[in-house]
């Protein structure tokens, strides 16, 4: 699904959907994952593996929120384990490209004191 703080540029490669991620060219230094389901948890673990620094942002309080709690919470686990870092309850609400990378600004669900995040690359994995 569309996130309109964070539109999806497949041709730029800077803010991919899954296909644009497929399609990298070079290995993230820093990726930020909008959404924590499966797919964008999937995709950030291989980028991860290869090397990329990988961060989730997920608007609800835990990942795959269709997975039963427990499972949800050790699969957490599993992949902070590999590396992978979570900011959970957190919402995007703007992004700016730039030469080098995306800055995003972001936010607690429920409001709160924004902050910016950096990174090379975004993939947005929402719905």
């Amino acid at each position: 699904a569309p996130l309109p703080p964070c539109p999806v540029d497949n041709e730029k490669g800077r803010i991919v959907d899954s296909t644009g991620a497929l399609a990298l060219k070079e290995i993230p230094k820093k990726m930020i994952v909008i959404g924590g389901g499966y797919i964008g948890l999937e995709m950030g673990s291989v980028w991860g593996r290869l090397g990329a620094e990988v961060t989730v942002v997920e608007y609800l309080d835990r990942i795959v929120p269709a997975m039963d709690t427990e499972v949800s919470k050790a699969f957490q686990n599993t992949l902070k384990k590999q590396g992978m870092k979570f900011n959970l309850k957190t919402k995007v609400t703007a992004s700016e490209v730039g030469e080098n990378g995306v800055t995003l600004t972001v936010e607690p669900s429920a409001g709160g004191e924004a902050k910016t995040l950096e990174c090379s690359h975004v993939l947005v994995s929402t719905g």
